[in-house]
């Protein structure tokens, strides 16, 4: 993944808490034991399912879920951004029924608009779709007709396999519609930071007052690694707001 300037900023200041964060001292004295040399050297083999690092005072997985929440989100706005339903995705993503070959007792067969053509943008407010087979352009144009999606696709002159697809501008209700889609997908992103940000603080409490008290961690430590959760998370949640921000008012005012 890709880290940006605020992302690399949160992965340091994970790494800072890190470092002034001592780790408890350990008290196990090594064992006597009779095992010959020869059998204390065999490492059995690594566990089919290896377990994390459970670390409490590790903050790079809360601040790796975030990142990975923000990208998801970004993800997201840039579809609903780019005219939802009507971008090429979701064009492809039409199913087109036609008759296989054999004539007309050939089963139907129902595919991915997707499958059998290419979906490009053209200019700012367009698409062509290439149909692959000459064949597929009459049922391809019949899928596009009735998606309820108001397109008007027309052939390209000199390009017969070429369907021009003019995108209509977007209705206010599509837009209101759209910016509510905006709002669901940030708070699923901030519902993902909660969630990494309870894990931990869980984590951190329960070396304070839970099973772990006492075992050679300091108070002071646990509330400098608490300070830094916060403020990654706080990161990752202003971040999450700006970004749903600003694809409402594109969306509303674009």
């Amino acid at each position: 993944m890709t880290m940006g300037p605020r992302a690399s900023s949160a992965m340091g200041t994970v790494r800072c808490i890190r470092m002034g964060v001592r780790s408890p001292p350990s008290h196990h004295r090594r064992p006597f034991t009779s095992t010959p040399p020869s059998a204390r050297n065999h490492k059995p083999p690594p566990p089919s399912n290896p377990q994390p690092d459970d670390d409490p005072f590790d903050l790079f997985p809360l601040s790796y879920t975030i990142q990975s929440a923000l990208a998801k989100l970004k993800s997201d706005l840039a579809t609903l951004r780019a005219g939802g339903r009507l971008n090429p995705s979701a064009i492809e993503a039409l199913k087109v029924k036609f008759r296989g070959k054999g004539g007309k007792e050939a089963k139907e067969e129902l595919v991915r608009l997707g499958d059998i053509a290419q979906v490009l943008p053209r200019g700012g407010r367009g698409l062509v779709v290439q149909v692959l087979d000459p064949d597929h352009l009459k049922p391809t144009m019949q899928a596009l007709l009735g998606a309820s999606l108001n397109l008007t696709p027309a052939p390209l002159p000199g390009q017969p396999t070429h369907l021009y697809l003019p995108i209509p501008a977007p209705t206010r209700e599509l837009r209101l519609e759209s910016a509510q889609r905006v709002q669901k997908a940030g708070e699923v992103a901030q519902n993902s930071i909660r969630g990494a940000r309870a894990v931990v603080h869980k984590k951190l409490r329960g070396l304070v007052v839970g099973k772990e008290k006492g075992k050679g961690v300091r108070v002071d430590d646990v509330r400098r690694v608490e300070k830094g959760m916060e403020k990654v998370v706080e990161e990752g949640a202003g971040e999450a707001r700006r970004l749903v921000e600003g694809a409402r008012k594109a969306i509303l005012e674009g």
